[in-house]
Parts: structure tokens; C-alpha cells; sequence
């Protein structure tokens, strides 16, 4: 049975792009997208970090302030408490678009994000069962711009819900193995202070 998320869906459009450009700065900032998106999957915040400018600025328009940070204390914050820290980081974009000019980039595609229902809740999102798993579907365009040095400035992010079910439970079975064990994790750091 195939994986409910394939976090490679990520990278494929990028990893094609960079295949086919010559432009030395172009080439340089979807390289950089490249890692940062590997970094963001992986859990990996130094790989993250790494990438963006001396003051980044994310906009997650239509979402709570928490998820636009500002200033690289903030990110990291951001990244520890928000993403990886509520397993944010187990999705798959599936890019259908992407185009790049001397100071941005934009990616377009469908978005699945893994979602255990205590985070879920806590994030404000529609669910029923906090022990449950959920697969949460957006369209999503991410606008990244980038400075003189090729780091990125941010993330400017615009999602739609475009399904009905957008926000669908799935059984624990159909989890990967990766993401099990995360909430195996979690679920031990919780009972600890109970």
C-alpha cells in the first residue's frame, strides 16, 4: 500500500527545475528553496536556518499572527514550537507550479499535512477526537523571496480549502512509520507530566 504523504512529491518539481536552469542566481535560490524544503521535512531546523536571511519575515495570511514570525528568534520559535514541535513537518506538496525570477520564487500545488488530533485541536482546526489522525488538504501558493545573497527573506503563504473533506481521519494503520513513531514520542513526553 502506498504512503498516505510522499514527502519526495516536495522536492520534484524543484529537483526538475534546477535540472534545467543556467541562470547562476536562479539556480542558486531554488537550490536554497531545495534545502530548505528538505530541512523543513526532515525535522531538521539548522538546515532551515541555514537558508534564510538575517531577518526573515513569514505571512500566513488568513491564519492566527503565531504563524507569521518575525525576526530569526521568532523563526527558530516558530520551527521548534509550531512545526516540528506539532509535527507540521510531515506533508507533501505536490507543486504543479513554479516559477522564479531575480528576487522570488513562487510554488503552487496541493498540500497534505498529517495532523495528530490533540495538535489539530490545540491549532483551532475542525475535529472531532483528539486521539485521532487527520490528513488535512489545502491549495496552497508560497511566495519566497530572497536577498542580494540568495537567502530567503520569508515565506508569504495563501491557502484555500478546495475539497469538502479537506480535514480527513485516517486510521493509525495507514500512518508512516516515521510519523508513528514522532507521536510514540510525543505521546510518551505527555504522559510524563501527567
Amino acid at each position: 500500500m502506498a504512503e498516505i504523504i510522499d514527502q519526495a512529491l516536495t522536492f520534484r518539481l524543484i529537483k526538475e527545475r534546477i535540472a534545467r536552469t543556467s541562470n547562476p542566481r536562479h539556480l542558486l535560490m531554488l537550490r536554497r528553496l531545495l534545502q530548505h524544503a528538505e530541512g523543513e521535512a526532515n525535522g531538521d531546523l539548522e538546515a532551515v536556518m541555514s537558508t534564510l536571511s538575517p531577518n526573515p519575515r513569514y505571512h500566513t495570511y488568513g491564519s492566527r499572527p503565531e504563524m507569521s514570525p518575525v525576526g530569526r528568534d521568532a523563526v527558530r520559535r516558530f520551527y521548534l514550537e509550531t512545526v516540528f514541535g506539532a509535527g507540521l513537518h510531515f506533508f507533501q506538496f505536490d507543486v504543479d507550479r513554479i516559477v522564479v525570477d531575480d528576487h522570488t520564487i513562487v510554488t503552487e500545488g496541493d498540500s497534505s499535512t498529517l495532523l495528530w488530533g490533540r495538535d489539530a485541536k490545540q491549532t483551532g482546526y475542525p475535529i472531532d477526537d483528539e486521539e485521532a489522525f487527520y490528513l488535512m488538504r489545502l491549495r496552497m501558493i508560497l511566495v519566497w523571496p530572497f536577498d542580494d545573497d540568495c537567502l530567503i527573506l520569508g515565506e508569504d503563504s495563501y491557502s484555500a480549502v478546495t475539497r469538502q473533506d479537506f480535514m480527513e481521519k485516517v486510521e493509525e494503520s495507514r500512518l508512516p512509520a516515521k510519523y508513528r513513531e514522532y507521536v510514540e514520542r510525543r505521546r510518551a513526553s505527555v504522559s510524563q507530566f501527567h
